[in-house]
C-alpha cells in the first residue's frame, strides 16, 4: 500500500470515528427523564429520548444541536452553525464545516485550513505534499490543483510548481517568451529575460533543451564546443576538455578572459 493511500485510509477512519462520537454525544447525556419538560428545564433544544411506555428515558439534543458539556446534573445543547455564523464553542462549527473549523466569535477555518467550494474546511496542502482530496490543494490564486495518488499536483499538462509550491506556472522552453523566472525554472540554470535564456556563465546546448556551464579556463570539462568558445577564444571541446583549436597557438595568460 502506497503512503498516499495509507494516509487517505487513516484520515477516513478518523473522520468516521469522529462522526460516530458526535452521534453518540447527541444521544447520551447523564440526565434521565420521563417527559420532554424534564430535559428542557436543564437545557433548551432537548427532548426525552427512549421514554416510550412510561419508561425512564435520557435527554437528547434535538436535530441540529450538539451536546457540548455534561455532568450528572447538567448538559447544554447549542446549535450547529456554518461559516461566519455566531458561535460559542468550537464544536458548534464541526458538523457543518468539519473539525478543521473553530469558533472565533463566528465559525472560521482553523489556521492552516481553508474553505472549499462545498462549504467545508480542509487542511491546506502544498504542491508535492500528501493530500486526501483535491480540496486540500489550495493555490495562491485561490484555485486548486489535483490530488493524484495522494499528492497535490498542478492541474494541467506543461505546468509545474513554483519554488514556494503554492502556484502553478506554464513551463517554457529556452527561447520561448516568458513573464517570470518560474516559467523557465524547469530548465536548470535558466532565467527569464523576455524569453527563457541561460543564466550568465552558461550556454544553450545544441538541442536547445538545457544550459551547460561555460568554461573559463583551459582543460575544463565540456560536452560541446559552445562551452569552450564562450569565454576562451580559439578553444573547442576535444575529448571532453576545452583545448586550443588547430591553428591557434597556446598562450596561457592571454586566452583566459574574465566572465
Amino acid at each position: 500500500m502506497s503512503k498516499g493511500v495509507l494516509y487517505f485510509v487513516l484520515v477516513l477512519h478518523s473522520v468516521m470515528v469522529y462522526t460516530q462520537l458526535l452521534e453518540e454525544q447527541r444521544v447520551v447525556s447523564y440526565q434521565r427523564c420521563l417527559l420532554d419538560a424534564d430535559c428542557q428545564r436543564v437545557s433548551d433544544n432537548s427532548f426525552c429520548f427512549g421514554n416510550d411506555d412510561n419508561k425512564v428515558g435520557i435527554c437528547k439534543c434535538t436535530s441540529g444541536y450538539e451536546l457540548l458539556s455534561r455532568n450528572r446534573t447538567f448538559f447544554a445543547c447549542l446549535q450547529n452553525v456554518g461559516w461566519d455564523e455566531s458561535c460559542e464553542k468550537d464544536v458548534q462549527c464541526y458538523f457543518m464545516l468539519s473539525n478543521n473549523a473553530e469558533c472565533d466569535t463566528t465559525c472560521k477555518c482553523k489556521e492552516g485550513s481553508h474553505l472549499y467550494t462545498d462549504g467545508r474546511c480542509y487542511p491546506s496542502i502544498r504542491l508535492g505534499d500528501y493530500c486526501q482530496t483535491s480540496a486540500n490543494c489550495l493555490l495562491k490564486d485561490s484555485t486548486f490543483g489535483n490530488c493524484v495518488d495522494g499528492k497535490c499536483e498542478c492541474k494541467f499538462d506543461k505546468q509545474m510548481p513554483t519554488e514556494d509550491a503554492m502556484s502553478c506556472v506554464d513551463s517554457k522552453n529556452l527561447g520561448e517568451p516568458c513573464d517570470n523566472n518560474d516559467q523557465c525554472s524547469f530548465i536548470l540554470d535558466a532565467i527569464c529575460r523576455v524569453t527563457c535564456r541561460c543564466s550568465s556563465g552558461f550556454v544553450m546546448s545544441r538541442d536547445e533543451n538545457k544550459c551547460l556551464k561555460a568554461a573559463t579556463t583551459f582543460f575544463e570539462q565540456c560536452q560541446e564546443n559552445a562551452q569552450c568558445s564562450e569565454f576562451l577564444q580559439g578553444s573547442s571541446c576535444n575529448n571532453g576538455n576545452c583545448t586550443c583549436q588547430d591553428g591557434f597557438p597556446w598562450i596561457w595568460e592571454a586566452n583566459a578572459q574574465e566572465v
